[in-house]
């Protein structure tokens, strides 16, 4: 019972400081430095949550990294979303991990209705 109150807390506590952008998404930036440098920013309609400190820019923004598996399975969902105009809802993660002032994806999923 212990570990079912955890795992519902945990599910409870994961967006409590984290944004997320819904909508069609955008990648302006992508960044490739080295492969251990594999960034790409992808900007869209805030969907509510709060941002957490770190992401003290202005814009409505999240990134990840696309060297990782997940991240070019990301890459490839955000471009075949794009070119359908498609909506989709990218989740943060409540850190700034991999850029200093903006907020790293969690996990993203096709937006319901669109």
């Amino acid at each position: 019972m212990k570990g079912i109150k955890a795992v519902i807390l945990l599910l409870l506590s994961m967006n409590a400081w984290s944004a997320d952008i819904i909508g069609v998404p955008t990648l302006n930036e992508v960044s490739y430095q080295d492969p251990t440098s594999c960034l790409a920013f992808v900007y869209g309609e805030s969907g509510g949550g709060a941002k957490p400190a770190c992401a003290n820019q202005s814009l409505d923004r999240l990134v990840f990294d696309f060297c990782s598996v997940q991240g070019k399975a990301w890459f490839s969902m955000i471009l075949a979303f794009n070119a359908q105009n498609k909506t989709m809802r990218l989740v943060g993660s409540g850190d700034c991990d991999l850029f200093n002032n903006t907020e790293s994806v969690q996990f993203i999923r096709a937006n319901e209705g669109g």
